[in-house]
């Protein structure tokens, strides 16, 4: 009954943001793969240019994701702030990690 009722029907067929979706978005990123400690870390920035104040918000999202993570296994944060895309992944992080790759994205910037 749900799947035909009138409400349901406008949000089904309502588009999100014209033209914009997850693999359109990651097609755009620059890419970037280093070594942190015999480590592959795996960075990718917004080509519009990222900012100071988007790397210290991303900072934050790893500072709190790291809260839960167990320590094994692949490390990784995302950040979208006003369009500015930041994703890192590296396989068994550190807390000291953290502020490296802080700021290694301010040097990639």
């Amino acid at each position: 009954e749900m799947k035909t009722s009138t409400a349901y029907q406008r949000r089904v067929s309502t588009p999100t943001e014209q033209g914009f979706t997850t693999s359109s978005a990651a097609k755009n990123l620059d890419n970037y793969e280093l070594d942190l400690n015999s480590r592959p870390l795996h960075i990718q920035l917004s080509p519009s240019g990222v900012s100071r104040d988007n790397v210290g918000q991303f900072a934050k999202a790893m500072k709190a994701q790291f809260m839960v993570y167990t320590g094994k296994g692949l490390f990784s944060v995302s950040s979208n702030s006003s369009g500015k895309f930041i994703t890192v992944s590296i396989p068994n992080a550190t807390k000291s990690d953290l502020k490296r790759i802080e700021e290694m994205i301010i040097q990639l910037i």
